[in-house]
């Protein structure tokens, strides 16, 4: 993972990447620019950035501030350590009651252990808690927001959703299935459960039917009664999926949410003065200018539409697994031969047929003489024409001659037929040697993509969004003319978690997109890879049913050298002794 690779063209561009803590850490500091009032005092700031961090219960009205900041605190500090002790439980309980000493001090030792055992570099007191000096609070605040959104962007916390690519699928259905659920399995900062508490979940950004009125109502409801109206909008139970649920949010499911948060909007305005309506239209405008919704489906149709490409790909490489296996296999059945090993073996016959024809040619050249001995008279004038025995034995020694003759003849026969079948066995491999290699199913061209089929422009699309939102989003909050009033803060701090939810849930999906991109490209190179040697093993095999019969015939005549040179060898063994 540390090696340097060069930029591809189809890479996602990074340039203008900002991570989630940075943005946090911007809002943070947009916090700290708003003029000091008593409404934007320490307390409000670090209320603020733990509803921008995905803890709205922060925001509750009905909450003491020491339950709404140790709350936020526990549960961004419980997702970093689970146990702060060995055997030792994180304690918390809300109220909107004051609580003992003993109480507060027991929640807030836990807080303070967790902070050591993860090396938090501020200097935090239990008498700071006790007391509640949020001045000191925030930066130990931004600190452990900034560590929480460092850890959700770790790969381990994507493990489910990178399961649903190393997994086998019997069919196209189950695989959509497995990548819904993985795909809907939420942030880090959703995704803890609480027994004490039903966390707030984002359901509502995800409505294309709601407009900037049902948003902005649902925080603003929430922040009153504790409780929100649209319900969490996915199952992570796989009994319980369909295929409808593809979709994000079906506008008929959460048709009587709207309906009720219209109402609830209605009755909020007439409550509010004329300066909160102003501040409120505004942050209308600027919710319904962002059509988030229907920037996260179409991220979602084209996530989805990624991953049925990828299954589409991981099937093909299936097929192509076994097409490679049975071309083997048909491969293997087929005769082999070494070139080099065959035509050592060759010479071998060679030499030791020469030598023999060399050893059979002398005996019968001395046969012969033996013969032409006999013809001629002896001292006694006695030769085959008037000794029965001398011409006994000159016919003997004719017939040994005919019979070394033969085996000449028949030697060299053979060896012609073994040079014939060798030559034409020898000149087809060279031929084989001097094709041109497979062709490839990609051929390197930096002036393209190396997979046009891949979509790499979710993530960027996603950051680009992320970063409009984290910033021009923010700044035109701060523009706004403020006022004092309850109800301007309170349309100001829900407004900021929303746009928290925002980020968030666009940084899910930017590190899923990324995740997605890697593994398609991954899987396409694995599928051309062995579609080349696929190609590679076709052409093997195309050779390897023309070269079977040259080779069964060079083998076969190889063998038979091979028999009757061990044969002759055997015959002339006395010979060479003589």
């Amino acid at each position: 993972m540390s090696k340097q690779k060069s930029k591809k063209k189809d890479d996602p561009d990074p340039k203008v990447e900002i991570s989630v803590e940075e943005k946090l850490s911007q809002m943070v500091r947009l916090f700290s620019k708003i003029d000091t009032t008593e409404s934007y005092d320490p307390l409000s700031i670090v209320l603020g950035c733990l509803s921008t961090a995905g803890y709205h219960r922060a925001r509750l009205i009905h909450l003491t501030p020491f339950d709404r900041v140790i709350g936020g605190m526990q549960h961004i500090l419980k997702i970093l350590c689970p146990e702060v002790h060995k055997g030792y439980a994180w304690h918390f309980q809300e109220t909107a009651l004051p609580k003992t000493d003993k109480d507060r001090a027991i929640e807030s030792v836990q807080i303070l252990m967790a902070l050591k055992k993860l090396d938090c570099p501020h200097h935090f007191l239990l008498g700071h808690m006790l007391e509640e000096k949020y001045e000191l609070f925030a930066p130990v605040v931004d600190w452990c927001i900034t560590q929480m959104h460092a850890a959700a962007i770790e790969h381990e916390n994507y493990a489910e959703y990178s399961q649903f690519f190393g997994m086998d699928y019997e069919s196209k259905e189950e695989a959509q299935k497995a990548f819904t659920l993985a795909l809907r399995l939420p942030h880090l900062t959703y995704r803890n459960p609480s027994a004490r508490m039903e966390l707030f979940h984002p359901t509502i950004i995800r409505d294309i039917v709601a407009n900037g009125s049902v948003v902005l109502n649902e925080y603003i409801h929430y922040a009153k009664t504790g409780q929100q109206i649209y319900p969490r909008w996915y199952s992570s139970d796989p009994a319980k999926y369909k295929p409808e649920d593809r979709k994000p949010v079906h506008p008929l499911v959460t048709e009587p949410d709207r309906v009720k948060l219209v109402a609830i909007s209605r009755q909020y305005a007439r409550e509010m003065t004329p300066e909160a309506r102003r501040t409120m239209d505004s942050l209308l405008e600027i919710i319904d200018k962002m059509d988030i919704a229907n920037i996260i489906l179409d991220c979602d149709e084209r996530l989805h539409a990624e991953a049925d490409r990828y299954y589409e790909s991981y099937r093909k490489h299936d097929e192509l697994h076994d097409d490679y296996n049975m071309l083997q296999r048909r491969i293997d059945e087929f005769p082999s031969g070494n070139l080099d090993v065959m035509t050592k073996t060759f010479k071998n016959m060679n030499s030791r047929t020469d030598k023999i024809k060399s050893i059979l040619a002398k005996e019968i050249t001395a046969t012969n003489e033996k013969i032409k001995t006999l013809n001629e008279k002896d001292d006694k004038g006695l030769n085959v024409k008037n000794c029965p025995a001398k011409k006994d034995e000159a016919e003997k020694l004719k017939l040994y001659c005919s019979d070394m003759t033969m085996r000449v003849a028949d030697l060299s026969q053979k060896n012609k037929h073994l040079r014939d079948t060798y030559g034409k066995w020898k000149e087809f491999i060279m031929k084989l040697r001097a094709l041109p290699p497979v062709n490839k199913s990609k051929k390197p061209d930096p002036n393209v993509p190396e997979f046009p089929e891949i979509d790499n422009g979710i993530a960027d699309k996603l950051n680009a969004l992320n970063n409009e939102v984290g910033i021009n989003s923010l700044e035109k909050l701060t523009s706004l003319p403020r006022t004092s009033a309850k109800d301007d803060i309170l349309l100001r701090d829900s407004y900021m978690a929303f746009t928290g939810d925002v980020i968030l849930t666009l940084q899910d999906y930017y590190w899923k997109a990324k995740l997605m991109y890697d593994e398609r490209r991954e899987m396409c190179r694995y599928r051309d890879g062995l579609a080349d040697h696929v190609k590679v093993l076709q052409q093997r095999l195309k050779s390897k049913r023309e070269e079977s019969p040259l080779l069964k015939d060079f083998t076969a005549s190889l063998n038979k050298m091979k028999n009757a040179l061990e044969m002759n060898e055997k015959v002339m063994a006395p010979v060479k002794t003589k």
